[in-house]
């Protein structure tokens, strides 16, 4: 809401702009000046994507948090295929059930064209023994 005051008068009036299309606005221009066009997530059981250069991929692996356990991923190319950000939600909103399963959401944006491999190690950080291996193929074109 805006106030205007007549300089020649003590009347106020009060506008109120259009709240929906200025908001619209600013998305639309957001998305021409840097969006990047995204993918759907990846389940446990996709091992290969194709993708475009710039485009964001999204993948999701099970873990037992409250056991020690995580994905940790082994160091690669982060010229080619850059980690955005990692996050995990609780499959069941009672944060205090110990053994309960999550679901981490690792998010990535392909950088360069090319054949490229993602190896993720499930395992507790102070343990040597790697419980399983999830290797995953992101193949990036133009």
């Amino acid at each position: 809401m805006c106030m205007l005051k007549n300089l020649h008068s003590n009347k106020v009036k009060t506008l109120q702009a259009p709240i929906p299309l200025f908001l619209g606005l600013i998305l639309v221009s957001q998305c021409l000046t840097g969006c990047h066009p995204t993918r759907d997530v990846v389940s446990q059981e996709d091992t290969l994507f194709r993708i475009k250069a710039h485009e964001t991929v999204y993948i999701q692996l099970e873990a037992c948090l409250t056991c020690g356990y995580d994905w940790f991923l082994e160091p690669g190319d982060t010229m080619a295929i850059k980690l955005v950000s990692k996050s995990s939600q609780p499959k069941n909103p009672d944060f205090n059930i110990v053994g309960g399963n999550a679901t981490e959401t690792w998010k990535f944006i392909a950088l360069q064209t090319g054949d490229h491999l993602l190896v993720f190690n499930y395992k507790r950080p102070w343990e040597e023994e790697i419980e399983k291996t999830k290797t995953i193929r992101i193949v990036v074109t133009n």
